[in-house]
């Protein structure tokens, strides 16, 4: 109430006052009245600068953060922490606070209606501090979020919702210190008084802020138009935060220069700062670029690889699959049918291993031995049949006694005797104990399909011992095995041959039964049905390599024009169904996996095939001088070569 009086007595006697400003602050001559409130404005240029230089910062930090999530490298995780805390903490918010403080200007009394404008300088020091402080908290906040195995860096479960809210506190409460530190740095004839409610809504916003950036770093798809969005998004969330918080300061007039710690300050040039952030942008964005660059060279050094071994692989199955053909990859192993005659279901489940311990078993150990015991009188039976017990291979007693009857009905039929019939039965025949012989086996099923004299498909009505399902025609048609046998035979020796055996007596197959049973990988299989928990095997890739033998034989045997019925119709059935019967790929599922895994089976090795058939069949055309008998042998050279 007295400050009038005595402006007045100071105007009229200046030494009459108690105290005397420094010259250039004297009351008269700067307008200022000591303790009025200085009107604050804002530059619209250095505030949107703030903006750019918040956006810029963002979008780097942004493409750090996409090689962190990625990162393996112990060193390179390091650094890019390191890097995004720079990026984040310093170029983001550091200096789009000092910027941003460049945009306030300080100029004109409440009271006084002085309007001379006021300087406004910075502690060194603290400056300095703030922006080490910045640089440090936001990567410890980072390392918080990003300290996981490489897959689970962007999962969002109940562990990254307690990294976020550790993160983000700890940014949070950065962004604030800095802030605050930043401007109590401020020196120069004036003194600040805070709004506590402002204060707390600046907070408010730098923990949201804190907290949604640190989720669009870690979590957000990283593509480019994201990442510009984003950016976009967390500029605007810091420069809301700093400039809500500027708001909360009030400035009032001083008798002198107010300094926070006494030390060094001078002015801080906002364009110093855009340039020196900008600079380091540029540099941090370089180390993305490197490391980027570098990442692709060594992704494409594997993928061609990857690229060489899928191609050996893929020569390896197409060679296996002609080389079997031509030759047996495992001996035909047979039961006489006199000694069949005479097993039971026990017998049955001693498998191969058993009776081959009994001497009892015939081994083919190439093609020429079958056509040899097959001018002597010998007569072979393929049997196909339904495994309805998981816990015991081989056939159970309804089965048993069809595959007997069956045995009994053909000899009669042929004009065979007993002991010149032989039998050929999946648990007897495969070694079922040594898993390279079993494959090796399983692998040559097309060339032992081309050897018997018949097949007959063994389905009466019976019951699934683990299901407690009906087993009959219908189910065998369902299994993949089962399907596999049928489909084999049938592209080699035609359906004539083929009976079905329901539990009574020999039926011919029925006309609809290839087209039912030729789609092999849409069949039912245990091991996928149980998610390949026992056996990590799936049986869908094990018959890609006889599948492969199949499709080179038909193709090949048309090519060469061959007039058998059986030829033809094996050829329109695989054209009909050529997709179906030869998928590039399936769906690979296990227990933790129900979504599956794509993996390959024929890919394009069909096409592959069908070259080489064309090559050889062209090839062997133009050998007139050759001897007849030598041409399967030149095929199978020149098939190799090929390969």
């Amino acid at each position: 109430a007295n400050l009038p009086g005595a402006l007045s007595a100071m105007g009229s006697n200046p030494g009459a006052h108690e105290y005397v400003l420094p010259p250039c602050q004297v009351a008269t001559e700067c307008g200022y009245i000591v303790g009025e409130e200085i009107n604050q404005s804002w530059s619209g240029s250095v505030v949107s600068i703030s903006l750019l230089i918040a956006v810029c910062g963002a979008f780097t930090s942004l493409a750090i953060s996409s090689h962190l999530r990625h990162c393996h490298e112990r060193s390179w995780y390091v650094a890019f922490v390191v890097a995004a805390g720079l990026g984040l903490g310093v170029n983001t918010v550091w200096s789009m606070h000092f910027v941003g403080m460049q945009a306030l200007e300080l100029g004109g009394g409440k009271v006084s209606g002085a309007t001379r404008p006021l300087a406004i300088d910075f502690e060194v020091v603290v400056t300095i501090v703030s922006g080490l402080a910045a640089w440090v908290v936001a990567a410890l906040g980072i390392h918080v979020m990003s300290n996981r195995a490489v897959e689970e860096r962007s999962k969002i479960d109940r562990e990254m919702w307690y990294r976020l809210a550790v993160a983000a506190s700890l940014i949070g409460s950065g962004v604030l210190i800095v802030h605050y530190a930043g401007m109590m740095s401020q020196t120069g004839t004036f003194a600040m008084s805070y709004d506590v409610g402002i204060i707390f809504a600046s907070a408010a916003i730098a923990a949201v802020a804190s907290t949604a950036g640190l989720l669009i770093l870690m979590v957000f798809p990283d593509t480019l138009l994201i990442r510009f969005v984003c950016s976009i998004v967390i500029s605007g969330a810091v420069n809301g935060m700093h400039y809500v918080g500027m708001l909360s300061a009030t400035y009032h007039v001083t008798p002198g220069f107010k300094e926070m710690l006494g030390s060094y300050h001078k002015p801080i040039d906002g364009r110093v700062i855009s340039i020196t952030t900008l600079v380091f942008d540029l540099a941090l964005y370089t180390i993305c670029q490197y490391y980027g660059d570098r990442q692709r060279r060594a992704l494409e050094t594997v993928a061609q690889q990857e690229e060489v071994r899928h191609e050996q692989v893929m020569q390896r199955k197409i060679a296996a699959a002609v080389k079997s053909i031509e030759e047996l990859g495992h001996p035909m192993i047979t039961v006489p049918s006199k000694v069949f005659l005479d097993m039971d279901v026990r017998d049955m489940a001693r498998m191969h291993e058993g009776m081959r311990l009994t001497g009892q078993l015939k081994y083919f150990d190439t093609k020429k031995d079958v056509d040899t015991a097959k001018l002597t009188g010998a007569f072979l039976i393929f049997f196909s049949y339904e495994c309805l017990n998981w816990g015991q291979a081989g056939p159970n007693e309804d089965q048993l006694v069809a595959m007997k009857s069956a045995v009994r009905e053909l000899a009669a039929r042929q004009e065979k005797q007993l002991y010149d019939v032989y039998i050929w039965l999946d648990c007897l025949s495969i070694p079922q104990r040594n898993r390279a012989q079993k494959a090796a086996a399983v692998n040559a099923i097309y060339t032992f399909a081309g050897l018997p004299d018949a097949m007959v498909i063994v389905c009466p009505d019976s019951m699934h011992s683990g299901t407690m399902e009906q087993a009959n025609a219908d189910t065998i048609r369902k299994r993949l095995w089962c399907r596999i046998e049928h489909l084999v035979y049938c592209c080699s020796k035609g359906t004539r041959s083929m009976y079905l055996h329901r539990g009574t007596k020999l039926e011919a197959l029925p006309s609809d039964w290839m087209d039912s049973v030729c789609c092999v990988f849409e069949a039912e299989s245990t091991c996928c049905r149980l998610k390949h928990s026992k056996i990590p095997t799936c049986d869908r890739e094990v018959v890609v390599l006889p599948l492969l033998a199949l499709f080179y034989d038909v193709v090949t045997r048309q090519k060469r024009g061959a007039c058998l019925v059986q030829d033809e119709y094996a050829y329109e059935l695989v054209q009909k169904y050529r997709d179906r019967m030869f998928p590039r790929s399936f769906m690979y599922r296990t227990p933790d996996n129900d979504e599956g895994e794509e993996r390959e089976l024929f890919g394009d090795m069909l096409e592959r095939i069908e070259a080489m058939s064309r090559t050889a069949v062209m090839e062997l055309t133009t050998m007139t001088t050759e001897p007849e008998s030598s041409s399967s042998d030149h095929d199978a050279e020149m098939v190799s070569d090929a390969v």
